[in-house]
């Protein structure tokens, strides 16, 4: 049975993320994550600086919002 949509959602907003090594501030496309990394203590998504390429991790799409490894 092919999937029907009632009523679309909100596409999801680009994912900021802020690198505490190098200071490089970068978002990426939400849609290319397709769920979260952890629980109520560990960061919801995760991703390498363009710039140093060490691990950066984010609670979500809110500029201001990520923190960094």
């Amino acid at each position: 049975m092919p999937i029907k949509i009632i009523k679309p959602g909100k596409k999801p907003e680009p994912i900021h993320f802020e690198c505490k090594h190098c200071g490089c501030v970068f978002e990426v496309n939400a849609a290319d994550y397709d769920a979260d990394m952890g629980g109520l203590l560990s960061p919801d998504y995760a991703a390498f600086c363009p710039t140093c390429r060490k691990w950066c991790f984010s609670k979500g799409a809110k500029e201001g919002q990520g923190n960094g490894d």
